[in-house]
């Protein structure tokens, strides 16, 4: 039972990560949809200026919404740049965190698919590259999203395993 448990702990650690680096909210995406729809008549205007009010009430926007919604223009540079490098930590920490208690609890294969992301967290924060520079955002735009969508789908794989091995460890638990 207690192996379930942490596969459990490991499996909402990674759903963490994976809002961290994108959060989508229905509204949010009811929002976008419109938005895009009606972009060049007067209710495309005021879907704009209230998908604006909505991001000010202090919802979690993610990463890649605010690097499509710079793309777009829909959200200038500095309040873009702010966002992502609100989350940034967090998301460094989280993953860090996961991998100690990968390492603590001896699920070494776990620990070993996870250590290349931490590694390349770790080497972006020391070279002081982990934070989005609001003068150079547009000319970076490009790599950020690709950096984004590669770490979503690395959490994605990570996630599917440790899914595998819970689902696993559940069955055998019920075999005894």
């Amino acid at each position: 039972m207690g192996e379930i448990l942490l596969w459990l702990l490991f499996f909402f650690i990674l759903i963490g990560l994976v809002v961290i680096v994108v959060y989508q909210s229905k509204l949010e995406s009811e929002l976008g949809a419109r938005l895009g729809a009606e972009a060049h008549c007067s209710a495309g205007k005021a879907l704009h200026l209230e998908r604006q009010s909505f991001r000010r009430s202090g919802a979690f926007n993610g990463q890649l919404m605010c690097l499509a919604d710079l793309e777009f223009d829909y959200i200038n540079p500095y309040d873009s740049a702010s966002r992502i490098n609100f989350v940034i930590l967090p998301e460094f920490i989280t993953h860090g965190v996961l991998c100690l208690i990968y390492l603590l609890t001896g699920h070494w294969a776990m620990f070993i698919l996870a250590l290349p992301y931490l590694y390349y967290n770790v080497r972006l924060y020391t070279r002081k590259q982990h934070l989005v520079d609001v003068t150079e955002i547009f000319n970076q735009l490009n790599w950020e999203k690709k950096q984004r969508l590669f770490k979503l789908g690395y959490l994605i794989f990570l996630l599917f395993i440790t899914l595998f091995w819970m689902i696993y460890n559940a069955l055998e638990d019920d075999e005894m």
